[in-house]
């Protein structure tokens, strides 16, 4: 799995992705952070499927 980063520049931070294609799935994880306004960390987690 290839990751995939960017930056931020309203937050001055970066947020990487680790994106996997399946047989009608998409899932990824990813993680984001900034110092502005504040520093914090994100991090979440995205499945989808087809509708049925």
């Amino acid at each position: 799995m290839s990751a995939i980063t960017w930056e931020v520049f309203a937050s001055r931070g970066f947020e990487t992705a680790w994106p996997e294609l399946g047989e009608a799935v998409l899932r990824a994880r990813g993680r984001a952070f900034g110092t502005d306004p504040e520093p914090y960390w994100v991090t979440y987690e995205l499945d989808t499927a087809t509708a049925s």
